[in-house]
């Protein structure tokens, strides 16, 4: 049942295509499954690595964009939307694929088969230059963090650590 709808770094590509976004999908020969895996198979800073983490806010989702390094801090991810402990909770294996249509680890910060509110950490914001999933573990994208906070429409918000 998963693999009948799961998109691959091959959609993300189109999707960036059909929306004439700049930026490129590294194939690589390693997992890039952690941080410390991605930023020694691209020859690059563990800082330049973003992750995607998918948050329900009770019933609506946000995708938080934070640097791989930072941890995200669900208390200021409270706070800036008004809710509660009990509201914020990060999102399931099986809920962060019905959502994106991509797998845990693989989640690129756009080109989801859902379009999701997104809120990017300043951090990000920081390197010209980042490094997201990209669609499958051995592949990332590589994306200008101000393409990203452009395509994305997120608003930049402090949510780490």
């Amino acid at each position: 049942m998963l693999s009948k709808n799961l998109l691959s770094s091959f959609d993300l590509e189109d999707y960036m295509e059909k929306h004439g976004i700049s930026g490129k999908i590294e194939v690589l020969d390693a997992s890039t499954k952690t941080v410390i895996q991605a930023s020694v198979a691209l020859g690059v800073s563990q800082h330049q690595i973003i992750k995607s983490i998918l948050f329900f806010l009770d019933e609506k989702t946000v995708l938080v964009i934070s640097a791989g390094t930072s941890p995200i801090d669900k208390k200021m991810v409270r706070k800036h939307f008004g809710v509660s402990k009990r509201q914020l909770r990060i999102a399931k294996a099986l809920e962060v694929f019905e959502f994106t249509g991509y797998k845990i680890g693989t989640v690129p910060p756009f080109g989801h088969k859902e379009k999701i509110k997104t809120i990017i950490d300043p951090s990000v914001m920081e390197c010209h230059t980042v490094y997201g999933g990209g669609g499958d573990l051995m592949t990332m994208l590589g994306i200008e963090s101000a393409v990203l906070l452009k395509h994305t429409n997120a608003e930049v918000v402090k949510i780490s650590k």
